[in-house]
């Protein structure tokens, strides 16, 4: 299955890689791959998209489509019993379910039980429900490494987990034990076995002494995996001689900024040279710049894709990443800008796709990418 390319995708970044040569924009000193933005005709936004066939590839690569942040409950919660489970994915989750894995930052327990964590300020907590959304999507895989995943404490993580699973979506970077918060989850397609592992850099935040653990997960109890470097490098090592890549979500950085920090990029590049061949970002709520270290794609902050942050431009910017991938890493890798109007993502487009394609441009450039318009 592949993801449909709609008249209204106004900017597509391409990473290109060829076996040590280049084909494109070439920066010396640089890094040796090459970015392409491609503009598309301006159209209204109020204009239903038409799906736009692409050029076919090869059965041995396969398509991955990785997303922000998705947040299902607070005011998500209540358009979807307004308007129906498949609100929030009307307009983009028939494109996303037609690649062949798609992935996302799941930042809300969907669960019945549990009771709001004591200390905590802002606890989310969706609907059993509102798993039918994430199907809309072909939502394959979600990370629940993330600080919102014990905002009901361990019995609705438990759920979420239970929930998610059956209904077909896999879980990592949390579960009922260290053990399982840390175990990958392993998906061969097209014949290219791809292992997904995610942690938190928030694991060990403490929000009550009524409450004295952390979402750290132990030996006995539920929780997620921290971004703890050798621990990471331990499952990756041992992950890496049964699978063909490896892609690591990492929840990581501060919040409403839009840059990473020198130790974020130091992380990253440490997890590349120990076997990571993809690296999916998240937390930032604002998008990042992307970058490529040793041919590899490093995605520092996809954004949010499903909230209610509806208080700045910046929290309602997301981008969709769409990585074609084969046996020896990312062949290709496309991102496109959306916008979230009233937690409904779409394509951006007109004034705010200008704006997003300068964003986009410059910081990829403060990363040594170079980059290319094209139309």
């Amino acid at each position: 299955m592949r993801l449909s390319i709609r008249p209204l995708v106004l900017i597509t970044l391409v990473v290109l890689f060829f076996s040590g040569s280049l084909i494109g924009l070439y920066i010396a000193g640089a890094v040796d791959f090459s970015l392409l933005l491609k503009k598309d005709p301006v159209v209204n936004e109020n204009t239903p998209p038409e799906p736009e066939q692409i050029r076919p590839v090869p059965k041995y690569t396969v398509t991955l489509n990785a997303v922000g942040d998705i947040m299902l409950a607070r005011h998500v919660g209540r358009l979807l019993e307004t308007n129906g489970q498949d609100y929030p994915l009307k307009l983009l989750g028939p494109s996303l379910a037609e690649g062949d894995i798609t992935f996302a930052n799941l930042e809300s327990p969907i669960a019945e039980s549990g009771q709001p964590l004591p200390g905590k300020q802002i606890c989310f907590r969706a609907k059993p429900s509102a798993i039918e959304s994430l199907k809309l999507g072909g939502f394959d895989v979600v990370s629940l490494a993330n600080n919102h995943a014990l905002d009901y404490d361990s019995p609705a993580l438990l759920e979420t987990i239970e929930q998610l699973t059956g209904s077909g979506i896999k879980v990592t970077g949390a579960g009922a034990d260290i053990t399982r918060a840390r175990q990958p989850v392993i998906i061969e397609q097209n014949g290219i076995r791809i292992a997904f592992l995610a942690y938190s850099d928030f694991a060990d935040i403490y929000f009550s002494q009524k409450y004295p653990r952390a979402h750290r997960a132990t030996k006995d109890l539920p929780g997620v995996a921290p971004m703890v470097l050798n621990d990471i490098l331990e499952d990756v090592r041992a992950v890496r001689q049964q699978v063909d890549l490896v892609v690591v979500s990492l929840h990581w950085g501060v919040e409403y900024v839009d840059q990473p920090s020198k130790a974020q990029r130091e992380m990253a590049y440490r997890l590349i040279d120990e076997g990571v061949d993809l690296i999916l970002g998240h937390h930032p709520h604002w998008l990042q710049g992307l970058e490529v270290y040793h041919n590899k794609l490093i995605a520092y902050s996809l954004g949010n894709f499903i909230f209610d942050q509806n208080w700045s431009e910046s929290t309602r910017e997301g981008l969709v990443l769409q990585a074609e991938l084969d046996h020896n890493g990312v062949q290709k890798a496309r991102v496109r800008p959306v916008f979230i109007n009233q937690s409904q993502p779409q394509w951006a487009t007109d004034k705010r796709q200008e704006k997003l394609m300068k964003q986009i441009v410059n910081l990829c450039q403060k990363l040594n990418t170079a980059v290319k318009i094209e139309g």
